[in-house]
């Protein structure tokens, strides 16, 4: 006995996300946002996350089946339909075989580890953020006066002994965990600018 079209929607929804769809039918998304299908614009300004979506400019927004549903002008059957078919679940055929269901489940479990691993990810950059203002308040609080002394000048290796060894070390700490984490800036795509630890620091 087959499922009923509810039924298939939700597996279809556990097992695929936006980010699919916009890959499967062309939308390229750029840090979660792309380019509205539904009016004109200069801006991306549709915002998607696993299963949801809203546009800011046109104000339109829902789900993943009615992202599709109006992205292809069809009704929730058809959308269902043509979603079970695009990404080869075929849940919607009258009788429904084993390896479709280990297929389905497969997918499902493929999500679920993609999403783990997304949630992951968010928390590591969010505690590369918070180390990273902590070691920029560390260079503010013990950051000696001048900075750094005038080294075009002073390339004695005894001034850059004795700078060095009335320096601070959490300040030396702090500059070597900005240039760690700096890296790690890069590689995920994140800063935080010396304005906005002074900002904080300042309250």
């Amino acid at each position: 006995m087959g499922l009923k079209l509810g039924e298939i929607a939700n597996i279809i929804t556990d097992c695929v996300t936006m980010y699919d769809v916009c890959d499967v039918y062309g939308l390229e998304v750029r840090r979660n946002f792309i380019s509205c299908p539904f009016h004109n614009e200069n801006t991306a300004s549709l915002h998607i996350d696993n299963k949801f979506w809203h546009c800011f400019g046109c104000g339109e927004g829902g789900n993943l089946i009615q992202f599709v549903e109006k992205l292809f002008n069809l009704d929730f059957k058809d959308t269902v339909i043509k979603l079970d078919n695009d990404f080869g679940l075929y849940l919607t055929q009258s009788e429904i075989s084993e390896q479709t269901k280990r297929k389905a489940e497969e997918l499902r479990a493929r999500r679920e580890k993609e999403q783990k691993e997304k949630d992951e990810k968010e928390r590591y950059i969010q505690k590369a953020k918070e180390d990273y203002l902590t070691a920029w308040k560390y260079y503010l609080i013990y950051a000696p006066y001048p900075e750094t002394p005038n080294w075009d000048i002073n390339t004695d290796p005894y001034v850059v002994d004795q700078y060095l060894k009335h320096v601070d070390k959490r300040y030396l700490q702090a500059i070597s965990e900005l240039n760690k984490l700096s890296e790690i800036a890069e590689i995920y795509d994140f800063k935080i600018e010396r304005w906005e630890a002074e900002r904080m620091f300042l309250k």
